[in-house]
Formats: C-alpha cells, structure tokens, sequence
C-alpha cells in the first residue's frame, strides 16, 4: 500500500520531468526561429518596410481620392 503511493508520485514527477522537457523544446524553437530572423540580411528587412510602407500610402491616397471624389459630388450650402 506504501508502495502504491510511491509509485503515483514517481510517476507524476516524471510527467512532470516530461512537460518541462517539451516546454523547453519549445522555447529553443522559438529561440532559434528569433535567432534565424535576425540574422536575415539588412536589405531583407528594408524592402519589406518598403513594400507595406508603400502599400499602406497607396492605399490611404485611394481612400482620399474616393472621399474626395464624394464630396465633390455633394452640394455644399453656402451662407
């Protein structure tokens, strides 16, 4: 009966040993995937920042040219 009660918590510690072992499997992957980007040359970065940059300004200036088209089209009431 002592022994019973050993075993149960010999063998949750060892899944516990097990889960810790997986979590820092996972910390090392992304520890390493973090590692990898960074080592991603310069200009890698630089034309990603580009290509959103730009895209997010073509596309606030199509936004402005259809709002703008709008209030073209609305009479506007002067005093």
């Amino acid at each position: 009966m002592l022994n019973e009660g050993r075993d149960e918590e010999s063998l949750g510690y060892i899944a516990k040993l097990i889960i810790k072992q997986k979590d820092d499997e996972k910390k090392k992957a992304k520890l390493e995937r973090f590692k990898n980007y960074k080592e991603l040359p310069l200009y890698c970065n630089l034309f990603f920042l580009l290509f959103v940059s730009k895209s997010i300004l073509n596309f606030l200036m199509l936004f402005f040219e259809i709002v703008k088209s709008i209030a073209n089209h609305i009479p506007f009431m002067y005093h």
